[in-house]
């Protein structure tokens, strides 16, 4: 598998594995098969953006708990100084792939003032028959893995 992915601290290549961190209904809808694009909108450029390609494996962290799936990345689009315009044009083409929870008023005016996207799609979900414990402390959503992670067979 192709990647480039690069932290804030060092690039890494070769590798194909991101751990993303999810509330229990985006990951639900990933798993489901209705969310089709995960969607990250930034003021900053932080991971995911720039730093995901195609082929990537992205493992699926239930946020606050355990690894339960993953996903191959498909396609990956990313978008730089984002207008009013560009986000209604993302909103329009990919609403029904995002897929935004109806309960979440809002979402695209909570992210207006975004400079960056990245739009991320989802290719070969597989859910784990058991959760795997993945101890992570910090608050950030995407973390960059310099390896894959070795798990028991799930």
């Amino acid at each position: 598998m192709k990647t480039s992915l690069r932290s804030t601290n060092k690039i890494f290549r070769k590798c194909n594995t991101t751990l993303q961190s999810l509330y229990n209904l985006g990951f639900d809808l990933i798993l489901d098969g209705k969310k089709t694009i995960e969607s990250r909108f930034t003021k900053i450029r932080c991971a995911p953006y720039g730093k995901i390609d195609t082929g990537d494996v992205v493992y699926l962290k239930e946020s606050g708990g355990p690894v339960k799936g993953q996903f191959t990345v498909c396609k990956v689009e990313t978008y730089t100084d984002l207008t009013s315009e560009m986000r209604h044009e993302i909103n329009r083409r990919y609403h029904r792939h995002i897929f935004v929870d109806p309960q979440f008023q809002g979402f695209w005016e909570k992210w207006s003032a975004s400079k960056y996207a990245t739009l991320i799609h989802v290719d070969n979900v597989s859910a784990y028959k058991k959760p795997i414990p993945f101890p992570k402390k910090d608050g950030r959503a995407w973390v960059l893995l310099d390896k894959p992670l070795s798990f028991p067979e799930h």
